[in-house]
């Protein structure tokens, strides 16, 4: 019997090492699986990690990248402004250039319509007092020639002398001007004729004082 309760606690110290054995197996392979998922969720987060790290050092260059573009094209913006308003400011001026230029000329082209006007106006002035002259030394002549042909009537027939062929010079005179459009021909015919005009009534005269 004594030998037995060893054997038999053996047996049964056997059989229940066994069953534990069981569950240690059981519970070192949970903790090793317990263990790998820790090591696949630190991988995994460790990878996450570094792959949100990565796209928020992406994300910040492309803030950066577009802080930078975005200040370029508003450099550039200002500067494309600036030559607008530049273009703009010298057509403005250029506008405003010619306005006055072709305001100017128009004045300077309305005071020389004004001065032509004034010129043209004292040349006709000028011509109308001319021609009021030559009429009044033409009257004067004409005048002076038919007092001298009324005197000359008076004395011939005074003298009883025939006027027809005095007549018939001044006709001939007369359209010989006609012709020529020479007032000092015709001036100086009738001139020379009446010298002799007058010295044939000399002439006769004389004669008749000698008879």
């Amino acid at each position: 019997y004594e030998l037995a309760v060893p054997h038999v606690q053996k047996v049964v110290r056997g059989f229940l090492l066994r069953r534990r054995m069981d569950s240690i197996r059981e519970s070192i392979y949970l903790e090793r699986r317990r263990s790998a998922a820790i090591e696949i969720q630190r991988i995994m987060r460790s990878k996450l990690a570094k792959m949100q790290s990565e796209h928020q050092r992406k994300l910040r260059n492309y803030i950066m990248a577009t802080k930078i573009q975005s200040a370029t094209r508003r450099k550039l913006a200002i500067k494309e402004r600036k030559r607008r308003w530049t273009i703009h400011i010298q057509h403005l001026r250029y506008d405003a250039a010619t306005k006055i230029q072709s305001l100017y000329r128009c004045k300077a082209a309305q005071q020389l319509h004004e001065r032509l006007a004034d010129e043209r106006q004292n040349l006709l002035e000028e011509k109308e007092r001319a021609h009021v002259k030559s009429l009044e030394k033409d009257a004067a002549i004409i005048i002076q020639r038919n007092c001298r042909m009324c005197l000359a009537k008076r004395k011939c027939k005074n003298r009883r002398i025939e006027l027809g062929s005095l007549h018939s010079r001044l006709l001939m005179y007369v359209e010989r001007f006609m012709v020529d459009h020479c007032l000092w021909s015709l001036m100086r015919s009738i001139n020379s004729d009446y010298i002799r005009y007058e010295r044939t009534i000399i002439n006769i005269v004389e004669r008749e004082e000698k008879l």
